[in-house]
């Protein structure tokens, strides 16, 4: 699993992020064979996230100031070298039937009130309907960071396309687009275009569903109206050219 990771970055990084895995200072507080969330303590406490897909790496992302791949996605690299059992796929079935049916329920009634993400799922589970009011807090408290904002996009987007949310899909993109406009204007660029390219990769998986089309073509039309950066003008009107309707832009 990721072998050939370290090519992605200098030496210098790699030989830090050792000393950073070495020294205790990275921390794992949430994964999947999916994703991985750490936290690294430097001389301030940093966001690392890391995103697989059939155990290789597709993205990683740092709320440091360092533009490129740093020493704190090296560390949280390593831990995972060294413990490559934290992304083996568990056999939940097994666990879950090992439980009788009452310490299931005790098990979601303690839990449930400390993780109202769980709680949202099981919501959704039981056709109880999607609440706006909650992905836009999820949204704005990744604002703190922008490996928060990666997040958001991969995993709470993620969940309402397949819930087939559309609508309240670009609702939320839009809001993202005013916070970049309003408070992400002149940060990272790297940072910037992760989550351009992102927005670009939802509405490219998104291109051959007919009842996206015009939420797609509104948030598009709306992100390149209200912007005035030339990466975002020009990556988001390629994605309008791609998906039939820049003569939108003229009318």
């Amino acid at each position: 699993m990721m072998k050939d990771w370290k090519m992605h970055f200098e030496g210098k990084i790699l030989g830090r992020g050792r000393d950073y895995y070495e020294s205790n200072a990275v921390r794992i507080y949430d994964y999947s064979n999916e994703h991985v969330y750490v936290q690294v303590a430097g001389s301030d406490i940093y966001e690392v996230s890391i995103f697989l897909k059939d155990s290789k790496i597709t993205s990683m992302h740092c709320d440091c100031p360092y533009p490129y791949n740093c020493k704190h996605i090296a560390a949280a690299l390593y831990y995972l070298e060294d413990h490559p059992e934290l992304l083996e796929t568990e056999d939940y079935y097994e666990l879950i039937m090992s439980c009788t049916h009452e310490e299931l329920i005790d098990f979601l009634v303690s839990e449930l009130p400390k993780n109202p993400s769980l709680a949202n799922k099981l919501k959704l589970f039981k056709n109880k309907g999607v609440s706006e009011d909650y992905y836009i807090n999820r949204l704005e408290n990744s604002f703190s960071s922008s490996s928060h904002i990666i997040k958001f996009l991969n995993e709470d987007i993620g969940e309402l396309i397949e819930l087939k949310q559309y609508g309240l899909v670009f609702n939320l993109c839009r809001l993202l687009i005013d916070h970049i406009n309003s408070e992400m204007k002149y940060g990272d660029f790297n940072m910037l275009a992760d989550i351009i390219y992102k927005l670009d990769d939802i509405t490219t998986e998104l291109r051959s569903v007919d009842e996206a089309h015009d939420d797609i073509c509104d948030f598009l039309e709306y992100a390149i109206s209200t912007s005035d950066d030339y990466f975002i003008l020009e990556e988001l009107t390629d994605a309008m050219s791609r998906n039939g309707d820049l003569s939108r832009l003229y009318d």
